[in-house]
């Protein structure tokens, strides 16, 4: 994902460790940005770069275990973005929910036809 901000990004940020799992923002192609440049100074100074977050197992020497294996990594993160979200388990309850819904009103629909066909 294309993303900009205005702080300079570390290439490789571990957010959080938990359960065993690390959640990494990997970060590649940054590039800074500026409107103009004024009396040597950068005006409204940015950055983009791509980004992509990943977890993976925990492990001694973390990020160093990252760096070496980036592109792998950052590849994978782009795999995981582009699949569809998998839903939660309220999302599922509800679809369930309506198609058992959908299913009693079809029942009620067809017994409905079979009482007005024994009365023809």
């Amino acid at each position: 994902m294309k993303v900009t901000g205005s702080a300079k990004p570390e290439r490789v940020w571990v957010r959080y460790i938990e359960d065993g799992n690390a959640v990494v923002r990997l970060r590649d192609n940054i590039a800074e940005l500026a409107d103009d440049v004024v009396d040597g100074q950068a005006v409204n100074l940015r950055y983009e770069y791509d980004e992509v977050e990943v977890t993976i197992a925990d492990r001694e020497k973390l990020t160093e275990y990252v760096m070496k294996n980036f592109a792998t990594l950052f590849a994978y993160g782009l795999e995981q973005m582009n699949r569809p979200k998998e839903k939660s388990k309220d999302e599922r309850i509800a679809e369930l929910e309506l198609e058992r819904a959908v299913s009693k009103e079809e029942v009620k629909a067809l017994q409905d036809m079979v009482i007005m066909l024994t009365f023809m």
